[in-house]
């Protein structure tokens, strides 16, 4: 018998739905129970408990392709809580994808895109401080190349070079391994091979570790092929990377055994699912190092002062290893070409250090100063001195806005006498009455001033629910995939094509859209915190404080004018009613 418990089908589902269980079909029957089952009775579930069932809820609807049902319950939750970003853009896109306009569905979230609008509109808003390019007001040409060293950067010129994209062509992984005390070209490839030795890999990691892996089809990606006459259909329709990975809505997320990754998904392409192993979950490894890397400590030096690792080893945040291996494309549309993938774009709030080990992938960079048009889950409004678009946190203007009516009505009291102060001749608990039900009226009228979008924050259902604020630094476009969503971007500041004896540096903010190359791919990444990472926080949280105020502001003007507009149509119909 399944218990008529919230709680009980709530952790459930939250469990099934978990990358180490991976079990959608468990999570989605758990999560049903909470909204349409005996379960739904229970009254003890809280706001923010349901807000967060919901959300697994279309996670798990999702994982099993029933996307129409997903989006269902995308619409019942905005209802709700309407500040949940990734929710509203994944909504609008799916709405985009089916041919359909947003802004007329009856559903339309329309206070995510009025205040996404308010703050990309305000441009006193945005206290740029980027340097070198005059504050973000001339944005960069499209179409530049990619400044490029022949030999491994010195950790002078690293310092030097610290905020733009450079190439490094250090001609092969040998180079590389000798110029940071690597032992990769020696111990990592199969004999007088350019393929990474896998059977080197099981020796040395644990037989028991787990990764995070994503896994995706090309068959949502092969129907709009399939849809238009195949015989127009061109060898560069299926050039075209259209599976994206990085959280993307067709993705699944499981954990798996690594040596079963490295034998059942690296090196067989019979089936037609990519797989991909990107950033793992930083509880594991040993820090730097996230898993497997930890494996390989004794290989990836990071200690030496002759190398680049004097600048950045106290910075360092995290070394990461990424392996994909891009499968045919679907058999409904059989072609003798590959399909690439490509990751979603997005900028990041690291610098990073992006070595080629097998493969080759395609980079597609942007320049931080394009942040409005890149239009990220969260709108971005300021760039702090390392270059760093910043991002509007909702959670920030629900506090503030909580704490400015809290100040408005203390001072709104102070002056006003209660209703209990002229109730000389009634009994304590009379007066005590009256005073609630006067203050509660007092109140309600309070509130009444303010605009309908901020009175929102104050909802009950919004009092413990903090919105997720992770991964909003993904844009809701895309210069590559899927072809479904906007494509109303600039061309790429430059691009750059990522070989083995390659080494890209890519500083924090620059925005990038990366495609691997059919096959196998793997490849080492090391992230780390920019140079003036404290400075650049202290900014972002002015600029924050001064955004929020704005935006109280912004709209408080809209109300008033709105109010104002309204108490004159009505005294103009009341006159002519006395006429």
């Amino acid at each position: 018998m399944v218990p008529d418990n919230f709680h009980f089908q709530f952790y459930l589902g939250m469990w099934s739905i978990h990358p180490e269980v991976a079990d959608a079909e468990t999570a989605a029957t758990a999560l049903h129970e909470c909204f349409y089952g005996n379960a739904s009775r229970d009254a003890t579930a809280t706001a923010k408990e349901i807000f967060h069932a919901r959300k697994d809820y279309i996670t798990a609807l999702l994982a099993l392709g029933r996307q129409e049902e997903a989006m269902l319950e995308t619409e019942k939750s905005l209802q709700t809580n309407p500040f949940e970003f990734s929710l509203a853009a994944m909504w609008k896109s799916y709405k985009i994808a089916s041919g359909e306009d947003p802004a007329a569905s009856e559903w339309f979230p329309k206070e995510v895109f009025e205040l996404e609008e308010a703050i990309y509109a305000r441009r006193d808003l945005h206290t740029v401080s980027y340097p070198e390019l005059n504050h973000c007001e001339r944005v960069p040409e499209s179409g530049q190349t990619i400044h490029t060293l022949d030999h491994m950067m010195s950790p002078e010129e690293f310092e030097s070079f610290s905020r733009i994209p450079i190439k490094i062509e250090a001609g092969s992984i040998q180079a590389i391994s000798e110029a940071l005390h690597w032992h990769v070209h020696d111990r990592w490839y199969e004999p007088n091979s350019n393929r990474i030795n896998f059977e080197y890999f099981k020796e040395r990691v644990d037989e028991e570790e787990d990764v995070l892996i994503e896994s995706n089809t090309f068959e949502h990606c092969d129907n709009d092929l399939l849809e238009s006459d195949l015989s127009l259909v061109t060898p560069e329709d299926y050039d075209r990377p259209c599976v994206a990975f990085g959280l993307s809505i067709g993705a699944r997320r499981s954990t798996m055994l690594f040596r079963q990754l490295l034998d059942q998904q690296l090196q067989n392409l019979d089936t037609f699912e990519s797989v991909y192993i990107n950033v793992q979950d930083p509880r594991s490894g040993k820090f730097p190092f996230r898993t497997p890397l930890h494996f390989f400590e004794d290989d990836l030096s990071i200690t030496e002062d002759d190398t680049i690792f004097r600048f950045i080893r106290n910075n360092l945040t995290d070394i990461n290893m990424w392996m994909s291996n891009t499968r045919l494309q679907s058999a409904t549309a059989p072609h003798p070409h590959l399909r690439p993938t490509a990751s979603r774009l997005h900028r990041d709030a690291v610098d990073n250090l992006y070595i080629v080990l097998e493969g080759e992938k395609r980079f597609d960079l942007w320049h931080p100063c394009h942040f409005r048009e890149m239009r990220t889950l969260s709108p971005s409004f300021h760039v702090n001195s390392d270059g760093l678009p910043t991002q509007f946190n909702v959670n920030t203007l629900k506090g503030y806005f909580r704490n400015y009516v809290e100040q408005q009505w203390e001072a709104r009291r102070s002056v006003q006498p209660t209703a209990a102060a002229a109730q000389n001749s009634s009994s304590e608990q009379d007066m005590l009455q009256r005073r609630d039900v006067h203050e509660s009226e007092q109140y309600e009228a309070f509130l009444n001033e303010f605009h309908p979008l901020l009175r929102k924050l104050l909802a009950p259902a919004e009092e413990d629910v903090r919105y997720d604020i992770k991964n909003l630094h993904f844009s809701q476009k895309s210069w590559h995939t899927p072809a479904s969503m906007p494509k109303d971007l600039p061309p790429p500041t430059m691009s750059v094509t990522i070989k083995p004896g390659d080494i890209l540096y890519l500083p924090t903010g620059w925005f990038h859209e990366v495609s691997s190359m059919p096959g196998r791919q793997v490849a080492l990444n090391i992230w780390s915190k920019p140079p003036h990472w404290e400075t650049a926080f202290q900014d972002e949280a002015v600029a924050h404080q001064r955004l929020v105020e704005g935006l109280v502001e912004h709209f408080q003007s809209l109300h008033a004018a709105t109010t104002t507009t309204t108490a004159s149509l009505d005294s103009k119909q009341s006159a002519h009613n006395e006429l």
